[in-house]
């Protein structure tokens, strides 16, 4: 995929960086289940890191991670960098993708395979699972949707 001009093969991303990506056996594994039973409540700005960030040489993106079957990131608000968040998100197979907290209530947002785009507003919680190989670019716009 063509991202903000920068080409992005999920095959060889995981390739590339995989190895680095996987969930140690004794590390305990961000699950949807998980998520959903522990409300958030602190105001967090990075959840626990089960991923790779990958680097590329693209100043539009805020973010770019790898996650491995079992990885994730915790519950977060990304208050450091308001507006509209805007994240391309590939699933290797559609057991992933993104809860969020709003008004009390929890609200998943499961990937299909292959790539999925979604925008929300920052700050507010929310938090990713992958139970396959998941790959995110993300970029901010200033403003909400």
């Amino acid at each position: 995929m063509d991202f903000l001009g920068t080409t992005i093969n999920p095959r060889e991303v995981i390739a590339s960086h995989g190895d680095n990506a996987v969930v140690s056996r004794n590390a305990s594994g961000i699950t949807l289940n998980n998520l959903l039973s522990a409300v958030p409540s602190a105001n967090v700005t990075h959840g626990e890191p089960h991923y790779v960030k990958l680097h590329y040489d693209n100043p539009k993106f805020t973010g770019a991670f790898l996650y491995p079957p079992g990885g994730g990131q915790g519950w977060h608000t990304n208050s450091n960098l308001a507006g509209t968040r805007v994240y391309a998100a590939w699933s290797e197979t559609g057991n992933s993708g993104m809860v969020f907290y709003e008004n009390g209530r929890m609200r998943v947002e499961k990937d299909k395979p292959g790539w999925n785009v979604r925008a929300f507003v920052v700050p507010c919680w929310h938090a990713v699972w992958a139970e396959c190989w998941r790959i995110s670019v993300g970029f901010n716009i200033a403003g909400e949707l």
